[in-house]
Protein backbone atom coordinates (compact mmCIF):
# COMPACT_ATOMS: atom_id res chain seq x y z
CA UNK A 1 0.00 0.00 0.00
CA UNK A 2 1.19 3.59 -0.58
CA UNK A 3 3.13 4.98 2.36
CA UNK A 4 0.79 7.96 2.64
CA UNK A 5 -2.07 5.56 3.54
CA UNK A 6 -0.24 3.73 6.32
CA UNK A 7 -1.42 6.08 9.09
CA UNK A 8 -4.64 4.19 9.91
CA UNK A 9 -2.74 0.89 9.95
CA UNK A 10 -0.10 2.25 12.31
CA UNK A 11 -2.86 3.60 14.54
CA UNK A 12 -4.60 0.21 14.45
CA UNK A 13 -1.38 -1.58 15.37
CA UNK A 14 -0.91 0.77 18.31
CA UNK A 15 -4.46 0.10 19.55
CA UNK A 16 -4.02 -3.66 19.33
CA UNK A 17 -0.57 -3.57 20.93
CA UNK A 18 -1.68 -1.42 23.86
CA UNK A 19 -5.06 -3.01 24.63
CA UNK A 20 -5.89 -6.20 26.48
CA UNK A 21 -6.61 -9.05 24.08
CA UNK A 22 -10.34 -8.63 24.37
CA UNK A 23 -11.22 -7.81 20.79
CA UNK A 24 -14.70 -6.58 21.65
CA UNK A 25 -13.11 -3.96 23.89
CA UNK A 26 -10.95 -2.44 21.16
CA UNK A 27 -13.59 -0.07 19.80
CA UNK A 28 -12.94 2.69 22.39
CA UNK A 29 -9.25 2.49 21.53
CA UNK A 30 -9.95 2.93 17.84
CA UNK A 31 -12.02 6.01 18.64
CA UNK A 32 -9.24 7.53 20.76
CA UNK A 33 -6.17 6.76 18.64
CA UNK A 34 -6.10 8.98 15.57
CA UNK A 35 -4.02 9.16 12.44
CA UNK A 36 -1.55 12.02 12.26
CA UNK A 37 -0.95 14.04 9.12
CA UNK A 38 2.14 12.96 7.15
CA UNK A 39 5.01 15.37 6.63
CA UNK A 40 7.74 15.22 3.98
CA UNK A 41 11.15 16.81 4.61
CA UNK A 42 13.59 16.56 1.69
CA UNK A 43 17.16 17.54 2.48
CA UNK A 44 19.50 18.35 -0.40
CA UNK A 45 23.25 17.86 -0.17
CA UNK A 46 25.83 20.40 -1.34
CA UNK A 47 26.22 18.69 -4.73
CA UNK A 48 22.50 18.09 -5.33
CA UNK A 49 20.58 20.14 -7.87
CA UNK A 50 17.68 21.53 -5.88
CA UNK A 51 14.57 21.82 -8.06
CA UNK A 52 13.07 25.20 -8.86
CA UNK A 53 10.92 26.45 -6.02
CA UNK A 54 8.11 27.72 -8.24
CA UNK A 55 4.88 27.23 -6.35
CA UNK A 56 6.70 26.91 -3.01
CA UNK A 57 6.80 29.50 -0.29
CA UNK A 58 10.34 30.71 0.46
CA UNK A 59 11.25 30.99 4.15
CA UNK A 60 13.64 33.86 5.09
CA UNK A 61 17.13 32.43 5.60
CA UNK A 62 17.84 34.71 8.56
CA UNK A 63 15.21 32.76 10.54
CA UNK A 64 17.09 29.51 9.86
CA UNK A 65 20.70 30.51 10.61
CA UNK A 66 21.36 30.79 6.88
CA UNK A 67 19.75 27.50 5.82
CA UNK A 68 17.49 27.51 2.74
CA UNK A 69 13.91 26.20 3.07
CA UNK A 70 10.85 26.13 0.82
CA UNK A 71 7.35 25.00 1.79
CA UNK A 72 4.58 23.63 -0.42
CA UNK A 73 1.82 21.02 -0.62
CA UNK A 74 2.46 17.84 -2.61
CA UNK A 75 -0.50 16.33 -4.41
CA UNK A 76 -0.96 12.56 -4.18
CA UNK A 77 -3.82 10.41 -5.44
CA UNK A 78 -5.23 10.28 -1.91
CA UNK A 79 -4.46 13.49 -0.07
CA UNK A 80 -2.17 16.53 -0.01
CA UNK A 81 0.99 16.38 2.06
CA UNK A 82 2.88 19.35 3.56
CA UNK A 83 6.39 19.29 2.09
CA UNK A 84 9.63 21.03 3.02
CA UNK A 85 12.70 21.33 0.80
CA UNK A 86 15.78 22.26 2.82
CA UNK A 87 19.47 22.72 2.09
CA UNK A 88 22.50 24.16 3.88
CA UNK A 89 22.89 27.52 2.22
CA UNK A 90 25.32 29.37 4.47
CA UNK A 91 24.46 27.29 7.55
CA UNK A 92 26.83 24.70 8.98
CA UNK A 93 25.80 21.00 9.28
CA UNK A 94 24.75 21.37 12.93
CA UNK A 95 22.53 24.37 12.10
CA UNK A 96 20.89 22.50 9.21
CA UNK A 97 20.27 19.56 11.54
CA UNK A 98 18.53 21.94 13.96
CA UNK A 99 16.25 23.11 11.13
CA UNK A 100 15.27 19.52 10.39
CA UNK A 101 14.69 18.75 14.08
CA UNK A 102 12.63 21.93 14.52
CA UNK A 103 10.39 21.02 11.57
CA UNK A 104 9.77 17.49 12.81
CA UNK A 105 9.33 18.44 16.47
CA UNK A 106 6.93 21.27 15.64
CA UNK A 107 4.89 19.07 13.30
CA UNK A 108 4.59 16.19 15.79
CA UNK A 109 3.65 18.53 18.63
CA UNK A 110 0.97 20.24 16.54
CA UNK A 111 -0.43 16.88 15.37
CA UNK A 112 -0.71 15.65 18.97
CA UNK A 113 -2.35 18.86 20.16
CA UNK A 114 -4.80 18.79 17.25
CA UNK A 115 -5.81 15.23 18.14
CA UNK A 116 -6.29 15.95 21.85
CA UNK A 117 -8.31 19.10 21.16
CA UNK A 118 -10.55 17.27 18.66
CA UNK A 119 -11.16 14.52 21.22
CA UNK A 120 -12.10 17.09 23.85
CA UNK A 121 -14.51 18.84 21.50
CA UNK A 122 -16.13 15.52 20.55
CA UNK A 123 -16.57 14.57 24.20
CA UNK A 124 -14.47 11.41 23.82
CA UNK A 125 -12.03 12.78 26.38
CA UNK A 126 -13.65 14.32 29.45
CA UNK A 127 -11.91 16.86 31.65
CA UNK A 128 -12.60 16.79 35.39
CA UNK A 129 -10.07 18.83 37.35
CA UNK A 130 -10.64 16.64 40.44
CA UNK A 131 -9.06 13.58 38.81
CA UNK A 132 -5.37 12.75 38.48
CA UNK A 133 -5.60 12.03 34.75
CA UNK A 134 -7.12 15.46 34.13
CA UNK A 135 -4.24 17.03 36.01
CA UNK A 136 -1.90 15.24 33.61
CA UNK A 137 -4.04 16.45 30.68
CA UNK A 138 -3.81 20.05 31.91
CA UNK A 139 -0.04 19.70 32.26
CA UNK A 140 0.21 18.33 28.72
CA UNK A 141 -1.89 21.16 27.27
CA UNK A 142 0.28 23.67 29.10
CA UNK A 143 3.57 22.12 27.95
CA UNK A 144 2.39 21.46 24.37
CA UNK A 145 1.05 24.93 23.73
CA UNK A 146 4.11 26.47 25.42
CA UNK A 147 6.40 24.60 23.02
CA UNK A 148 4.63 25.67 19.83
CA UNK A 149 4.60 29.23 21.16
CA UNK A 150 8.38 29.27 21.74
CA UNK A 151 10.27 31.93 19.80
CA UNK A 152 13.30 29.70 19.17
CA UNK A 153 14.25 26.03 18.99
CA UNK A 154 17.91 25.24 18.41
CA UNK A 155 18.41 28.75 17.05
CA UNK A 156 15.55 28.34 14.54
CA UNK A 157 12.71 30.89 14.63
CA UNK A 158 9.58 28.76 15.18
CA UNK A 159 6.99 31.49 14.36
CA UNK A 160 8.46 31.68 10.86
CA UNK A 161 8.05 27.94 10.35
CA UNK A 162 4.49 28.07 11.72
CA UNK A 163 3.54 30.88 9.36
CA UNK A 164 4.50 28.87 6.25
CA UNK A 165 1.41 28.17 4.19
CA UNK A 166 -0.77 30.70 5.98
CA UNK A 167 -1.26 33.01 3.01
CA UNK A 168 -4.46 32.83 0.98
CA UNK A 169 -6.58 31.38 3.78
CA UNK A 170 -10.17 31.77 2.66
CA UNK A 171 -12.30 30.66 5.56
CA UNK A 172 -11.68 29.20 8.97
CA UNK A 173 -14.17 27.65 11.37
CA UNK A 174 -13.27 26.91 14.95
CA UNK A 175 -15.39 26.30 18.02
CA UNK A 176 -13.76 28.03 20.92
CA UNK A 177 -17.08 27.96 22.80
CA UNK A 178 -17.19 24.16 22.53
CA UNK A 179 -13.54 23.92 23.52
CA UNK A 180 -14.04 26.15 26.56
CA UNK A 181 -17.10 24.12 27.61
CA UNK A 182 -14.99 20.95 27.34
CA UNK A 183 -12.47 22.24 29.87
CA UNK A 184 -14.50 23.42 32.89
CA UNK A 185 -12.28 24.69 35.65
CA UNK A 186 -9.05 24.62 33.65
CA UNK A 187 -6.66 27.33 34.73
CA UNK A 188 -7.42 30.46 32.75
CA UNK A 189 -3.84 30.99 31.59
CA UNK A 190 -3.69 27.46 30.13
CA UNK A 191 -7.12 27.82 28.56
CA UNK A 192 -6.10 31.06 26.85
CA UNK A 193 -3.00 29.37 25.42
CA UNK A 194 -5.11 26.48 24.10
CA UNK A 195 -7.59 28.89 22.51
CA UNK A 196 -4.77 30.94 21.01
CA UNK A 197 -3.26 27.78 19.53
CA UNK A 198 -6.59 26.63 18.11
CA UNK A 199 -7.21 30.01 16.50
CA UNK A 200 -3.75 30.11 14.94
CA UNK A 201 -4.17 26.63 13.48
CA UNK A 202 -6.87 28.15 11.30
CA UNK A 203 -4.13 29.66 9.22
CA UNK A 204 -3.35 26.32 7.56
CA UNK A 205 -4.16 26.14 3.87
CA UNK A 206 -3.40 24.13 0.78
CA UNK A 207 -4.32 26.74 -1.79
CA UNK A 208 -1.07 26.14 -3.70
CA UNK A 209 -0.47 22.46 -4.43
CA UNK A 210 2.70 21.32 -6.14
CA UNK A 211 3.62 17.97 -7.66
CA UNK A 212 6.40 16.71 -9.91
CA UNK A 213 4.55 17.80 -13.02
CA UNK A 214 4.01 21.43 -12.07
CA UNK A 215 1.91 23.77 -10.00
CA UNK A 216 -1.82 23.38 -9.41
CA UNK A 217 -3.84 26.27 -8.02
CA UNK A 218 -6.69 25.18 -5.75
CA UNK A 219 -9.43 27.79 -5.75
CA UNK A 220 -12.30 25.97 -4.00
CA UNK A 221 -13.31 27.44 -0.67
CA UNK A 222 -11.94 25.32 2.16
CA UNK A 223 -13.43 25.02 5.63
CA UNK A 224 -10.53 24.27 7.95
CA UNK A 225 -10.76 23.39 11.63
CA UNK A 226 -7.77 22.54 13.76
CA UNK A 227 -5.85 21.24 10.78
CA UNK A 228 -8.77 19.09 9.57
CA UNK A 229 -10.46 19.71 6.23
CA UNK A 230 -14.25 20.01 6.26
CA UNK A 231 -17.14 19.92 3.81
CA UNK A 232 -16.57 19.05 0.18
CA UNK A 233 -12.89 18.24 0.75
CA UNK A 234 -13.68 15.50 3.28
CA UNK A 235 -16.58 14.13 1.23
CA UNK A 236 -14.37 13.91 -1.85
CA UNK A 237 -11.58 12.20 0.07
CA UNK A 238 -13.87 9.61 1.67
CA UNK A 239 -15.56 8.89 -1.67
CA UNK A 240 -12.18 8.34 -3.34
CA UNK A 241 -10.98 6.03 -0.58
CA UNK A 242 -14.12 3.94 -0.72
CA UNK A 243 -14.03 3.75 -4.52
CA UNK A 244 -10.35 2.77 -4.57
CA UNK A 245 -10.84 0.19 -1.82
CA UNK A 246 -13.78 -1.48 -3.56
CA UNK A 247 -12.06 -1.47 -6.95
CA UNK A 248 -9.01 -3.18 -5.45
CA UNK A 249 -11.25 -5.71 -3.72
CA UNK A 250 -13.25 -6.45 -6.89
CA UNK A 251 -10.02 -6.88 -8.88
CA UNK A 252 -8.94 -9.68 -6.53
CA UNK A 253 -11.62 -12.01 -7.93
CA UNK A 254 -13.69 -12.65 -4.78
CA UNK A 255 -16.40 -15.29 -4.55
CA UNK A 256 -19.80 -14.01 -5.77
CA UNK A 257 -21.38 -14.18 -2.31
CA UNK A 258 -18.51 -12.22 -0.74
CA UNK A 259 -18.51 -9.63 -3.51
CA UNK A 260 -22.25 -9.09 -3.09
CA UNK A 261 -21.88 -8.72 0.68
CA UNK A 262 -19.03 -6.20 0.41
CA UNK A 263 -20.89 -4.30 -2.31
CA UNK A 264 -23.94 -4.02 -0.05
CA UNK A 265 -21.76 -2.93 2.89
CA UNK A 266 -20.24 -0.23 0.70
CA UNK A 267 -23.70 1.15 -0.09
CA UNK A 268 -24.64 1.23 3.60
CA UNK A 269 -21.34 2.85 4.59
CA UNK A 270 -21.81 5.57 1.97
CA UNK A 271 -25.29 6.21 3.39
CA UNK A 272 -23.81 6.38 6.90
CA UNK A 273 -21.14 8.90 5.86
CA UNK A 274 -23.80 11.05 4.19
CA UNK A 275 -25.72 11.13 7.48
CA UNK A 276 -22.72 11.91 9.70
CA UNK A 277 -22.49 15.57 10.76
CA UNK A 278 -20.09 17.80 8.83
CA UNK A 279 -18.52 18.92 12.11
CA UNK A 280 -17.22 15.35 12.56
CA UNK A 281 -14.84 15.07 9.58
CA UNK A 282 -12.57 12.77 11.53
CA UNK A 283 -15.42 10.31 12.06
CA UNK A 284 -16.25 10.33 8.34
CA UNK A 285 -12.65 9.54 7.47
CA UNK A 286 -12.54 6.92 10.22
CA UNK A 287 -15.55 5.10 8.76
CA UNK A 288 -14.04 5.20 5.25
CA UNK A 289 -10.73 3.88 6.61
CA UNK A 290 -12.49 0.98 8.35
CA UNK A 291 -14.27 -0.01 5.15
CA UNK A 292 -10.94 0.29 3.35
CA UNK A 293 -9.29 -2.04 5.88
CA UNK A 294 -12.17 -4.52 5.72
CA UNK A 295 -12.11 -4.62 1.92
CA UNK A 296 -8.33 -4.99 1.90
CA UNK A 297 -8.44 -7.98 4.25
CA UNK A 298 -11.39 -9.53 2.39
CA UNK A 299 -9.39 -9.47 -0.84
CA UNK A 300 -6.55 -11.57 0.61
CA UNK A 301 -6.29 -15.36 0.20
CA UNK A 302 -5.73 -15.70 3.95
CA UNK A 303 -7.24 -12.64 5.65
CA UNK A 304 -6.54 -11.89 9.31
CA UNK A 305 -9.75 -12.95 11.02
CA UNK A 306 -9.17 -10.83 14.10
CA UNK A 307 -8.67 -7.71 11.97
CA UNK A 308 -11.87 -8.46 10.06
CA UNK A 309 -13.79 -8.88 13.28
CA UNK A 310 -12.42 -5.80 15.04
CA UNK A 311 -12.81 -3.59 11.97
CA UNK A 312 -16.38 -4.76 11.50
CA UNK A 313 -17.18 -4.07 15.15
CA UNK A 314 -15.69 -0.61 14.74
CA UNK A 315 -18.04 0.12 11.83
CA UNK A 316 -21.01 -1.05 13.89
CA UNK A 317 -19.93 1.17 16.80
CA UNK A 318 -19.47 4.20 14.53
CA UNK A 319 -22.93 3.69 13.02
CA UNK A 320 -24.52 4.17 16.44
CA UNK A 321 -23.91 7.90 16.02
CA UNK A 322 -26.79 7.86 13.49
CA UNK A 323 -29.61 5.86 15.06
CA UNK A 324 -31.35 4.83 11.84
CA UNK A 325 -28.08 3.51 10.37
CA UNK A 326 -27.07 1.28 13.30
CA UNK A 327 -29.18 -1.71 12.26
CA UNK A 328 -28.42 -1.63 8.47
CA UNK A 329 -24.67 -1.33 9.09
CA UNK A 330 -24.72 -4.13 11.67
CA UNK A 331 -26.58 -6.43 9.28
CA UNK A 332 -24.26 -5.60 6.36
CA UNK A 333 -21.12 -6.15 8.47
CA UNK A 334 -22.37 -9.48 9.77
CA UNK A 335 -23.13 -10.63 6.23
CA UNK A 336 -19.51 -9.96 5.25
CA UNK A 337 -18.11 -11.64 8.37
CA UNK A 338 -20.36 -14.66 7.79
CA UNK A 339 -18.52 -15.29 4.53
CA UNK A 340 -15.44 -15.99 6.66
CA UNK A 341 -17.24 -18.06 9.26
CA UNK A 342 -17.23 -15.23 11.81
Amino acid sequence: MPLVLQGPRLAGLYVRASTRKNWAGLTPGFRLVETGQPLVVIEFGPSDDQPASRGYEVVPTQALNGAVAHFGWTRTAYTRVPTWLISRGSANPAQLRNVRLALLRLHSQQAALDSVIRQLERGRVAYDRRTDYSKRLARYLSEGTSFVDRPLFGGVTLPTLKSAGRSNVQRYEYRLDVLRASLPGLREDILRRVEKYESERGSITNIVVTNHGGVHMETNEQHIHGGTFHGAVVNKLTAERIENAFNSFAASGPAPALEAAVRHLRVEVERLIAHLPDDEPGLKLEVAERLETLASQASKPAPLRDVLKVTGEGLIEAAKVVAEMASPIAAAVRAVLACFGL
